[in-house]
């Protein structure tokens, strides 16, 4: 039987890794509701897809800090990485 306190699973989902069982996440959908339930679901979609892009801008942001180049091509093509980026999450 699963303990009805989420607390220790709050950890174990925020640490899930990429086996996506969702085992702390039904624990959590149970104990605060539907509601709170999706809302774990949805941060941790937006999390994993938030995490690529954000890595990249910021590897752009450090080229452009090193190359002390703040006007460069790489930074117009990452907006047009992110405009792309932003409509495949939202579809």
């Amino acid at each position: 039987e699963m303990d009805p306190q989420p607390i220790p699973y709050i950890k174990q989902y925020l640490f899930e890794g990429k086996k996506y069982k969702f085992n702390e996440l039904t624990v959590l959908k149970n104990y605060f509701g539907p509601k709170h339930g999706f809302y774990f679901a949805f941060l941790s979609f937006y999390t994993t897809w938030l995490l690529p892009i954000a890595l990249l801008g910021l590897a752009i942001t450090l080229y452009a800090i090193i190359s002390r180049d703040l006007d460069t091509y790489v930074s117009l093509s990452y907006v047009f990485v992110v405009m792309i980026w932003l409509t495949i999450v939202i579809e």
